[in-house]
């Protein structure tokens, strides 16, 4: 059966987003905290959706980028495109960010509405790239890292100052075959990535465009028993 959630607007050290908590939750009880950063185009809505989907009870925050994007709906930081079609963005841009958002993230979980037992890190396609960046500046407080249809910023190794305080992270890297908007290579790029990192990786490609299916629902959900219930999975 489906969770119910009530919803409500947040504006948490700066940054708007929607507060999403599960009806049938004991108000005392801590839950893992999921927060979610939207793709580029979307807004703070979009991942909320997937919020009936999960099997297991969170607390959601989507958070919402402060950049407006040329066609309607926001974005964490501007792109580009090469003569060649091939997608640029400012890698400063990108940090400043992340930056932003960490704080934003870091301000969750002292927030005395949150009773956060753990924190699970995650975003789509652009807000995939922020949610990596999130987990590497504050890895300290990142349990696990969703990351759903990304790329990796070029710039984004400069910022692990010791891999030994990765290994306690759970990665979940997710990517569509036939993505014609960020390449399967993206995908696979970021599996090489984790790989050579302590960090516990679950990689999975899916025969899907830029979107995610209900086979990464499935996956993803797995995943999430995994690293929010360890001891009750077999």
């Amino acid at each position: 059966m489906p969770h119910q959630f009530t919803k409500r607007p947040v504006n948490i050290h700066g940054m708007d987003g929607i507060h999403l908590a599960p009806t049938n939750a004991n108000s005392a009880e801590k839950l893992p905290l999921l927060v979610l950063f939207h793709g580029y185009g979307a807004d703070m809505h979009d991942l909320a959706g997937l919020a009936p989907f999960f099997q297991i009870p969170l607390e959601i925050v989507c958070f919402q980028g402060s950049r407006a994007t040329p066609f309607g709906g926001r974005a964490w930081f501007d792109l580009g495109y090469l003569p060649s079609g091939e997608m640029q963005f400012d890698e400063k841009q990108v940090l400043d960010a992340a930056k932003t958002a960490a704080k934003s993230v870091t301000a969750s979980l002292s927030d005395q509405n949150f009773h956060a037992k753990q924190l699970i890190v995650g975003g789509f396609s652009q807000g995939a790239a922020i949610a990596m960046l999130v987990g590497l500046i504050m890895p300290e407080k990142t349990d696990s890292l969703l990351l759903l249809s990304g790329r990796r910023p070029d710039k984004m190794a400069q910022l692990i100052q010791n891999e030994a305080a990765l290994a306690h992270l759970s990665v979940f890297v997710g990517h569509g075959l036939n993505d014609p908007v960020l390449p399967i290579m993206n995908g696979r790029n970021l599996r090489e990535f984790w790989r050579q990192l302590p960090a516990d990786l679950t990689y999975h490609e899916y025969a899907m465009g830029h979107e995610i299916n209900q086979e990464e629902l499935a996956d993803i959900n797995q995943w999430l028993r995994q690293v929010t219930q360890p001891g009750e999975v077999s």
